[in-house]
């Protein structure tokens, strides 16, 4: 409930102090971004009510809240990944802590159960060329598998002929 607490504080005080987006050459120029205050994968909207401007350093600190309000949010998680590491991001610098707890975030949601389906059904009708099965095999020659894993895989093998 503490970090509800201070990202309704955060986005309270941007609302109130009246925030106006310049043009980089006004002289009243100050960089924010917009936010969305019920995030759109939570039935957020982009209604007028609904955004707010914060600056650089609020919104960061806001969707690394929404980390911990939302812990098993993939989406949630996945909009904090995209802003510490998105490809065209330089506008945060992450420290080493972040950037761990954005892999956690990450890693603890998981893909969903339709997503994980779907990935499986790809990689079954997959072709792979031969030359990916040469690499794929070379690579596998200096692993030392247990006589049970190898039982297992020659198993499979049969059933797939």
């Amino acid at each position: 409930m503490y970090h509800q607490k201070i990202y309704n504080l955060i986005v309270l005080n941007a609302q109130l102090s009246n925030r106006v987006k310049h043009k980089k050459f006004n002289c009243n120029y100050i960089y924010y971004e917009n936010h969305h205050i019920i995030p759109r994968c939570l039935d957020g909207n982009n209604e007028k009510e609904n955004l707010v401007l914060l600056t650089a350093r609020e919104h960061f600190i806001c969707h690394k809240l929404l980390t911990y309000i939302y812990p098993n949010n993939r989406k949630i998680a996945l909009a904090f990944q995209k802003m510490s590491f998105g490809i065209h991001n330089k506008k945060y610098k992450i420290s080493s802590r972040d950037f761990m707890y954005v892999r956690e975030c990450i890693s603890r949601t998981g893909h969903s159960k339709e997503t994980k389906d779907k990935i499986g059904e790809k990689s079954k009708n997959r072709k792979v060329s031969l030359e990916t099965r040469i690499k794929i095999s070379i690579a596998i020659k200096g692993l030392k598998r247990s006589s049970e894993s190898k039982k297992r895989i020659s198993n499979a093998k049969k059933n797939k002929k």
